[in-house]
């Protein structure tokens, strides 16, 4: 049952994030819109320490979605993510990066500090955070109006530990007051210089 819930509740997410990244501003020229508010949290970081929902708080917040051992998209966010942490050190403390593993059964606190320190990634403003499975879901798919989930790439008699990690993979920008306000694509430089020009944006208001 609980299962068949968060297949239900991951197939409303997609088509719900598919409306916003239509949404977002690069492509309508409209200004941000609130999208929804993040709900009471508690994981880990690379570090090991608590973090909870009023870590985003008063600043404006980059965030995105990755796994350790990703194939995929994840370099290529991890990439993007420091380009942008790069290009926005003007901004200072007001703005900060979070990156959330969606394999937190693997992703440990130890595991992430040793993938950020083999990535030579500069953590001033950027964490990395994991915790319990039911709470990465609930974090993920509640307060972030995203998806994740699990897909067997083989038959249970070929292979049981074969399966394929899935998980959003757009930027989401959180404004001071835990809004949610942008959800978007970050493939290509054009897609970046949107997101640039959105933080400038919810930094103005700050």
């Amino acid at each position: 049952m609980i299962k068949t819930f968060y297949i239900f509740l991951g197939v409303l997410v997609m088509g719900f994030v598919g409306w916003l990244t239509f949404r977002s501003p690069s492509l309508l020229g409209t200004p941000l819109e609130r999208l929804g508010t993040l709900e009471p949290f508690f994981l880990r970081d690379h570090k090991a320490e608590r973090v909870t929902v009023e870590h985003f708080r008063g600043k404006t917040t980059v965030v995105d979605f990755i796994f350790t051992r990703c194939p995929g998209i994840c370099p290529l966010l991890t990439q993007r993510m420091a380009q942008l942490e790069k290009n926005t050190r003007h901004f200072g403390e007001a703005l900060q990066f979070v990156s959330i593993s969606v394999d937190p059964e693997y992703d440990t606190p130890l595991v992430l500090m040793d993938f950020v320190q083999k990535q030579e990634l500069t953590m001033d403003r950027w964490k990395f955070l994991t915790g319990p499975l039911n709470s990465i879901e609930r974090v993920v798919m509640g307060s972030f109006k995203s998806f994740m989930g699990k897909r067997r790439i083989a038959s249970e008699s070929e292979n049981p530990d074969l399966f394929e990690i899935t998980h959003g993979e757009n930027f989401i920008l959180v404004d001071k007051d835990l809004t949610l306000r942008l959800f978007h694509k970050v493939q290509t430089d054009k897609d970046l210089k949107a997101v640039y020009s959105a933080l400038e944006l919810l930094i103005q208001d700050n």
